[in-house]
């Protein structure tokens, strides 16, 4: 796909052209300046391919710019008769699939405090050239292959966003069994104003806000990415993502189980098992106001949850981790971002809690507190029984109240996809089994259904129709390691 016509070569060749009709093979790579970056397990390094990428190549004249998009190695070949003398612009937009039916690209804005819930203003959002010289220009030059030039975009925010967004998008497209088929948009959104925001908004489903310093972290990048995935999986499989957490009011947004009592009455966040409550402290509270503070203090790692938040959040954490590790090591990583506010949840303060320091976290984890960071398996059990064991939140016991964990339903899917026995889900597997479920029940915004979602789950596996039965066995057994779901005594 160009976006200008490939000219014919100039009857005036100059001294230092190539033969008329030769080409020049431009290969383009994304600087990138991580924090996570650091486990082996995970790595991606600090320059990448820039796949898909649309750019500009500024020629000697007499010969007229060309503008093209990138292969998946993040090359392309163009007909010029010089040997040097070249410029690229690499702008924030690439194309990624098979079919190019991924269009990915990255912008600015600036987040209007006194309009903090009111998405419409993304849509006038302001394009920027990766290179952060004044023209824009990466000045280039031939490498040693005199046919090839190599291009690297100077570091940058939005540099890092197209680097990691396309990595993990082209790191899932490469597992067998991909179902997106469709056009699929990816809007990455720098909020230069609001540092430490990340989320996916509601507002046009295609829109992933990260702030200036979340853009340094490519796990949460990929987490919000991960919420994108499932709902461009929901519209792939019945063409509308449809009802949505966040289109209720923003204080329920992931309530608490320490916000509650087993009837639904508020605690005001005095729930007498302090090791699965959670709190952390943002700046961009402050500059929000107090109706932002809830969705940062809504949710964390270890925090107790109604499941159909667990899961949702867990499973975005799965796949960030399925694009930076190997899916054929049942040894991954997970590099976590939220730290919590010890002087509100001190218990958090426990040893073996990585996200204090690293931030690591070992999957599939051990049944050991000692050696498993960041918490044992089956965390929500093990530490917070009474928050685990809930059964009703009514006195009449007719609105179930199952609870669990992000990070266990993180290590599920994983040993769920890992696990080295037959029959073997795939990634795509996990993405359907969601998106088929989703089709059918709403799990959000309804009490009645708010901690139904390992019900809904089962159910879809046994729906001749989803073709994914023969992984129940494996699903249902899964749950006596990690506990997404507490079956009562009969």
């Amino acid at each position: 796909m160009t976006a200008a016509t490939i000219i014919a070569c100039s009857a005036s060749v100059p001294s230092s052209a190539l033969a008329c009709n030769e080409t020049q093979r431009l290969c383009v790579e994304y600087a990138l300046d991580l924090d996570d970056d650091w486990d082996p397990a995970s790595e991606i390094g600090s320059v990448i391919p820039a796949r898909g990428a649309r750019v500009t190549v500024f020629r000697p004249p007499p010969e007229p710019p060309l503008g093209f998009y990138l292969d998946e190695d993040g090359c392309a070949d163009f007909p010029t008769q010089f040997a040097a003398g070249h410029k690229v612009v690499v702008h924030p937009s690439a194309l990624l699939g098979s079919g190019q039916n991924f269009i990915v690209t990255s912008h600015d804005w600036q987040l209007d405090p006194n309009q903090s819930t009111d998405f419409d203003s993304i849509t006038s959002l302001i394009d920027e050239d990766l290179d952060p010289s004044p023209r824009g220009f990466c000045n280039v030059g031939p490498a040693d292959d005199a046919d090839t030039i190599i291009c690297t975009t100077g570091p940058s925010e939005i540099s890092n966003l197209m680097a990691i967004a396309t990595y993990t998008i082209h790191s899932w497209e490469s597992l067998p069994g991909s179902f997106l088929d469709g056009e699929h948009r990816l809007r990455l959104v720098r909020m230069v104003n609001a540092p430490h925001f990340a989320f996916r908004t509601q507002h046009d489903g295609m829109t992933v806000a990260i702030g200036a310093e979340v853009a340094r972290r490519k796990f949460i990048v990929a987490h919000e990415i991960g919420h994108w995935l499932q709902g461009r999986a929901q519209i792939e499989v019945v063409g509308n993502e449809g009802p949505t957490g966040r289109e209720i009011p923003v204080n329920y947004h992931y309530p608490r189980l320490d916000h509650v009592d087993e009837y639904g009455n508020s605690l005001q966040g005095s729930h007498p098992e302090p090791p699965c409550q959670f709190a952390i402290e943002v700046d961009s509270i402050a500059m929000l106001g107090p109706d932002f503070a809830p969705l940062f203090e809504a949710h964390g790692l270890r925090s107790a949850e109604y499941s159909n938040a667990a899961m949702v959040e867990g499973f975005a954490h799965f796949a960030a981790s399925a694009a930076f590790n190997s899916i054929n090591n049942p040894s991954g990583a997970f590099l976590y971002y939220k730290t919590p506010d010890l002087d509100v949840v001190p218990a958090y303060g426990d040893p073996y809690y990585g996200v204090l320091g690293s931030g690591f976290v070992d999957l599939p984890g051990t049944t050991s507190p000692v050696t498993s960071t960041a918490g044992r398996t089956a965390w929500l059990e093990n530490s917070c029984g009474e928050d685990w064991e809930i059964l009703y939140f009514d006195e009449e016991q007719t609105v179930p109240a199952a609870v669990s964990s992000e990070i266990d339903w993180l290590r599920f899917f994983w040993e769920f996809l890992t696990l080295d026995d037959t029959p073997q889900p795939t990634f795509w597997d996990v993405v359907y089994l969601l998106a088929f479920t989703r089709a059918n029940h709403s799990w959000v915004g309804d009490p009645s259904n708010d901690s139904r979602v390992w019900e809904y789950l089962v159910e879809t596996l046994d729906d001749g129709n989803s073709g994914l039965g023969t992984y129940k066995a494996r699903f249902v057994s899964l749950n006596g390691n990690h506990s997404v779901w507490y079956e009562p005594s009969q």
